[in-house]
């Protein structure tokens, strides 16, 4: 089998994704450039239209809702950054948070007990009624 077989194959390298999903996270640093230069979504939507991505403005909003959310919480690979390990020089400092999802439970069940506390102190009496 030869090279020629493959043509379909590399036709594809050219071509968008067929999930407007898929499409906008391929081109999402375009996107987020023209917000942040300060165009609004209104026009990034007319300037998909007359590029031939079919789609609703609602729809467009809540990818960019997905792909903001995506990208904060560090899921959205860069496809621009390097492999390696962020250098000191560059003032890049990697950190991981530890989620506890059940530590307000045992702070509320350790501190705030739900219900009746006894205070076993003696009350002052210039406080009662």
């Amino acid at each position: 089998m030869g090279r020629t077989g493959l043509a379909k194959v590399a036709a594809l390298r050219d071509e968008n994704p067929k999930k407007l999903m898929r499409l906008l996270r391929q081109e999402w640093s375009l996107i987020k450039a023209a917000l942040q230069r300060g165009h609004t979504l209104r026009v990034v939507h007319a300037r998909l239209l007359e590029d031939g991505v079919e789609m609703s403005f609602d729809l467009l909003a809540c990818y960019v809702r997905r792909l903001r959310r995506e990208e904060a919480a560090g899921k959205l690979g860069n496809p621009h950054a390097t492999t390696g390990k962020p250098s000191e020089a560059e003032g890049a400092t990697e950190r991981r948070i530890d989620r506890d999802p059940m530590a307000n439970v045992r702070e509320l069940l350790v501190n705030h007990r739900p219900g009746f506390n006894y205070d076993a102190d003696i009350p002052d009496k210039k406080k009662l009624y």
